[in-house]
């Protein structure tokens, strides 16, 4: 005769219940109290299917080893029950097996073996309807009783413990975003900062901690050691010595500094296919015969240019300088040969506009198209729609097909639709010349507004007085080396006088 299962050993090595020790001592207090001797081996039964089968998957109940159990006089009446009221192969499966020949029987017979998966079982034990079925009923309804008031009890304590851990997690959050933040200004950076200390003032408000410095990390130290848990919350990078209340009055108008883009020793080289005649007949012929040359074409070699937010670098540079290649790398459309070229942030490319825009739809249908592929909501941008062609001057041509329309509306639709949502980083590529100059004015407009939302931009154009305008920085570029990298009106200065 098998040994006894132990219930008391199975509760505690399980890995279903995952209660605390002395939850699980009280469960199983709980089970020894409520439940007969019986029914604690029909428990630690069922829950050993649970621990190792699949509910519906697994066929593992035997019906030769049940029918009496339950109370069948036959094995014949719990067949037809279970035929009757379950699908084959869905919630049982039958096998016909060879009854091996013995002394004992003058030949083999085909023996059907019904195997149940175990939600079947429970709904077999409750359609039969006999007083054992109904004893099981109840042993499950106690069960469940039982598993709520020692679960119930302890998701008090859990949640204590998860908020605990919820504190816990926040402070290690805050930490390395201080970390982080302190590692984004060098030494000699001029910042303001603010931030939290543990003490609070008569009414209960949190106590901040405010000033300047151009040693960030050294003063964070030294506030560190002088009050209870100081941390850091946030630092703006300024260009010249603000009055330090006016600056923490108007934080939320100041944009925190953060290095956006940063391209470092960036060299792109293309492998070019050479024939004397250039035709591609005879080159096609040199190739096969290994006359043909390979040669390395250098479209950009050694470049660094870092961006920051609120700031626009500016790319110059003639025709065949580089410029649309370096804003391919910054898209991510073209990796680099050699270099890095790291972006933080959600890109808004405005290198070729309406180059996602599909003729055959209309205006409405691709503006929710070319919100779609940058990953912004689509319902808002939906309720945002006519508001953007209103924008773009192309209302009264929305429901009509982009074929339709002039490549001047196009491209402010393009634009509306580009610059609606704001971005971390904008690329924009020669698009301040669209329409007309009301329209441009617009634009003009729309980037400023975006620049002072904290935007990166990296601005692409042959118009220096644009330039001017908008940008803060510039590199020049020439042959796709850097020929100038500065302050932007020094550079545009040096470009114009080239």
């Amino acid at each position: 005769m098998d040994a006894p299962l132990n219930i008391v050993d199975l509760i505690e090595n399980n890995s279903v219940l995952n209660l605390s020790p002395d939850y699980n001592n009280r469960f199983v207090n709980k089970v020894k109290e409520t439940f007969t001797e019986t029914q604690q081996q029909m428990f630690v039964s069922s829950f050993y299917c649970y621990l190792n089968y699949h509910q519906t998957n697994d066929f593992v109940i035997d019906l030769d080893n049940t029918w009496i159990w339950l109370g069948f006089s036959t094995k014949q009446k719990a067949k037809i029950l279970l035929e009757n009221s379950f699908v084959i192969n869905r919630d049982y499966i039958l096998l016909n097996q060879q009854a091996k020949q013995t002394n004992d029987t003058r030949g083999g017979h085909n023996k059907q073996t019904f195997l149940l998966n175990i939600r079947t079982f429970k709904l077999f034990c409750i359609k039969a309807g006999t007083a054992k079925a109904n004893e099981i009923h109840e042993y499950f309804i106690k069960l469940e009783d039982i598993m709520n008031e020692i679960i119930k009890e302890e998701c008090v304590e859990l949640k204590e413990k998860i908020e605990n851990q919820k504190i816990l997690n926040k402070l290690e959050k805050e930490l390395l975003r201080e970390k982080t933040l302190i590692e984004q200004f060098s030494v000699n950076t001029q910042c303001v900062y603010y931030g939290l200390i543990d003490d609070t003032n008569e009414n209960n408000e949190q106590l901040i901690k405010y000033g300047n410095s151009n040693n960030l990390q050294q003063r964070v130290e030294q506030h560190k050691k002088t009050y209870t848990n100081f941390r850091l919350v946030n630092a703006f990078k300024v260009e010249n010595k603000l009055h330090i209340e006016n600056a923490i009055k108007n934080c939320e108008e100041i944009i925190p500094y953060k290095r956006v883009i940063e391209i470092k020793n960036v060299n792109v080289t293309y492998r070019v296919l050479m024939n004397k005649s250039g035709s591609l007949k005879e080159l096609f012929r040199d190739a096969l015969k290994g006359d043909a040359r390979i040669v390395n074409y250098v479209a950009l070699q050694d470049i660094s240019f870092n961006v920051d937010n609120g700031e626009v670098g500016a790319i110059l540079g003639r025709n065949g300088a580089g410029k649309s290649t370096l804003l391919k790398v910054l898209a991510g459309v073209l990796p680099p040969t050699k270099g890095a070229s790291k972006v933080n942030g959600k890109i808004a490319p405005m290198i070729e506009l309406g180059a996602g825009f599909h003729p055959e739809m209309t205006g409405a249908e691709n503006v929710l198209f070319y919100s779609a592929l940058m990953g912004r909501d689509i319902k808002s941008v939906k309720e945002r729609t006519p508001a953007i062609g209103e924008w773009a001057g192309v209302t009264d041509h929305m429901d009509f097909p982009l074929r339709t329309f002039s490549s001047g509306m196009v491209a402010r639709l393009a634009f509306a639709t580009a610059t609606d949502e704001r971005a971390e980083v904008l690329l924009v590529d020669e698009v301040l010349s669209v329409g007309d100059a009301d329209f441009q004015e617009k634009s003009k407009k729309r980037m400023h507004e975006l620049i002072n939302s904290g935007a990166a931009v990296v601005l692409v154009s042959h118009d220096m007085s644009a330039v001017r305008e908008l940008a803060t920085r510039a590199i020049w570029l020439e042959n796709g080396h850097v020929k100038m990298i500065g302050k932007a009106s020094d550079v545009v200065d040096a470009y114009e006088a080239n």
